[in-house]
């Protein structure tokens, strides 16, 4: 059985690093970054997972799937707000918002 990836500090280099499926990968600079070292394994260990689980390609409808479980564990709704009769809510900020973190899966 593999072992679990964890992240080691790389002291040659002054980064954090993990060997993921036989590839080494950086993941942070500078000493203090651990947590962010953490992080972005984590991230990329739920990457590899979702790999695996469609042999290596992700479908669109799949990695739409993972942005809506993205934006609805991270996004709170915006309340509507009526100014006289029209009642507005805050698409345009949340559809920015949106388009922020739909850049980050692409």
């Amino acid at each position: 059985m593999a072992r679990q990836p964890k992240a080691w500090w790389n002291k040659r280099k002054g980064t954090w690093c993990s060997d993921i499926g036989g590839e080494r990968h950086t993941l942070a600079k500078g000493k203090r970054n651990k947590r962010k070292a953490e992080e972005k394994l984590k991230a990329l260990l739920a990457e590899q997972d979702l790999l695996a689980d469609v042999n290596g390609s992700v479908t669109v409808a799949r990695h739409c799937e993972e942005f809506l479980a993205d934006t609805q564990e991270n996004l709170e709704p915006k309340p509507i707000i009526r100014t006289g009769t029209l009642a507005k809510s805050s698409w345009t900020s949340l559809a920015s918002e949106m388009l922020t973190r739909w850049s980050r899966w692409i």
